[in-house]
């Protein structure tokens, strides 16, 4: 049996017809005009694909009182060293960031490229994130994190100021919810 390859532009790596995502480097690959019923129609913004995930969410316990009464860079002063330890617990731990709001981030392990220790891998970012905002300033600033696995539709959005990635389903609402 031959089965159809689909080469990543990137890196050329193969992969089968089916994938949206390189599994080598995580690239979104060209759309193809065959999908199968259970895919997603890609457009020409929009690449999706189903995925067995770890979404998590992280943010700062009590920001507003940490916040309050400060001009809005003084603010942002204050929460950076936390946001940026969030940043760099995610990508040593090899996540994806989806987005930052205010005071915390949504990032998902085990996509756009493959990973088996997806949920390891975001519990330990987790960790790391609770210890390092623990020890990040004068104040009293603590981390909490919410992390969920299932399955979700992965996106690439290409936006304004490029593409990002975003992802939708039960796993997502449920990971915020453990957070909050």
């Amino acid at each position: 049996i031959i089965m159809a390859s689909r080469e990543c532009p990137q890196c050329a790596h193969p992969n089968p017809a089916e994938s949206n995502f390189c599994g080598s480097c995580g690239a979104p690959l060209a759309s193809s005009s065959s999908y199968p019923s259970h895919r997603i129609r890609s457009s020409e913004v929009e690449v999706a694909e189903r995925k067995l995930v770890s979404i998590f969410f992280a943010d700062i316990v009590d920001s507003t009182a940490i916040v309050e009464g400060l001009d809005p860079e003084d603010a942002l002063d204050q929460l950076r060293p936390a946001i940026q330890a969030m940043r760099s617990a995610v990508k040593r731990y090899g996540g994806t960031l989806c987005r930052e709001q205010g005071d915390g981030i949504m990032a998902f392990f085990g996509a756009p490229r493959a990973d088996d220790h997806h949920a390891v891998n975001a519990c330990l970012a987790a960790l790391e994130i609770v210890r390092a905002v623990d020890h990040l300033t004068h104040r009293q600033m603590k981390a909490r994190a919410g992390i969920h696995s299932g399955e979700v539709v992965v996106r690439l959005i290409e936006g304004e100021l490029g593409p990002s990635y975003d992802a939708s389903g039960a796993a997502v609402y449920l990971a915020n919810r453990l957070e909050s």
